[in-house]
């Protein structure tokens, strides 16, 4: 009896799906029976290898081009080959962890360190790379100063333990002497720092009422809209590569595939991307339609979460659909297990 695979296939028809993908994937054009014979030399003759491609065609998984008789996978002919993976990777394909020392070294706060690796996920892979920090809100308030702009208009700098800085000047109705902007800075200090911003948020009315300055206006703004005041950009950062890569595959060489490409590029579009498919679900590969988003549909995401004691987010991959999945897997799953230990 035949072994069959999921999606129903015999054991002939996964392996020439198989190896007509990884042959389209290397030589970016349709692939037909011959050209599979010469390169695998499969022991079964070229009119079984047509008949084989036209039975996958029939199950969704491979389509041909009008002007030839070869076969290019479908967006379902690639979810399958990705779902193959074994998951076994050889020790010489990881990433050299010299590479994030040398990472290390170029940059001096998360911040930086988040667009590095974001730059350096798009060289590795040649693809887009960007990063994504959630959960921005529980970073720990090192520092806090308000600076003088003019007499009714002060700037509040908060200091992150991840290394982030968040500024916003706040608009007065009083005038402010330096003496009394010194001690609510002091007090704010004492009350404030060490917490989290989700933390500063809940409490902050509690921490300051007891202090002489609560019913100073700057106090008071900040405990009206404490959600405004202490957080940062909606929760959420987006560090993002150039998308320069993207050029050198044919399939982003059309006018009209570039624009939409640039504009699904979009810092928005990739937040609305992440929110709407990633948050906590297992899947890490979205493959043209499954993306859900019609900007997207031409691409391959391969996504992977990774945490910190200071922060959690998303690494991500972004390429054409025809991309070397393993390869681009192992390196997001060595970015994610070495990323932690350096911030």
């Amino acid at each position: 009896m035949k072994e069959q695979h999921s999606k129903g296939l015999s054991e002939r028809e996964h392996l020439v799906l198989m190896t007509t993908i990884e042959d389209y994937i290397e030589v970016n054009h349709p692939v037909g029976s011959s050209f599979l014979k010469k390169r695998h030399f499969f022991s079964f003759s070229p009119a079984t290898i047509r008949n084989t491609l036209a039975c996958l065609e029939s199950k969704g998984m491979l389509t041909h081009m009008h002007t030839s008789a070869g076969r290019i996978p479908t967006d379902e002919g690639y979810r399958y080959y990705v779902d193959q993976f074994s998951g076994s990777e050889k020790k010489e394909d990881k990433l050299d962890e010299e590479t994030f020392k040398n990472l290390i070294k170029m940059t001096s706060n998360i911040d930086d360190l988040m667009q590095a690796t974001a730059t350096l996920l798009s060289k590795v892979s040649r693809l887009f790379g960007f990063v994504m920090i959630s959960e921005a809100n529980k970073s720990i308030l090192t520092d806090i100063e308000l600076i003088s702009l003019s007499s009714d208009r002060i700037m509040m700098v908060l200091a992150m333990k991840t290394g982030l800085i968040r500024s916003i000047v706040l608009e007065l109705k009083v005038v402010v002497n330096q003496n009394e902007l010194d001690r609510i800075t002091a007090i704010l200090k004492e009350c404030l720092l060490g917490l989290s911003l989700d933390e500063i948020q809940k409490t902050i009315h509690l921490r300051v009422c007891g202090s002489d300055v609560f019913d100073h206006e700057i106090i008071q703004v900040l405990i009206n809209k404490p959600t405004t005041h202490f957080c940062l950009k909606g929760n959420s950062l987006i560090y993002t590569s150039s998308f320069s890569e993207l050029l050198n595959y044919p399939e982003f060489q059309e006018v009209t595939v570039l624009r939409k490409t640039i504009k699904a590029l979009e810092k928005r579009n990739i937040k609305q991307f992440i929110n709407s498919n990633v948050g906590l679900k297992k899947k890490y590969i979205f493959i043209g339609h499954e993306t859900n988003n019609d900007l997207m549909g031409h691409f391959s995401i391969l996504t992977s979460r990774f945490s910190s004691d200071l922060v959690t987010g998303q690494l991500a991959v972004l390429g054409p659909t025809r991309i070397r999945y393993q390869f681009v897997k192992r390196i997001l799953e060595d970015f994610s297990e070495v990323l932690p230990n350096v911030c």
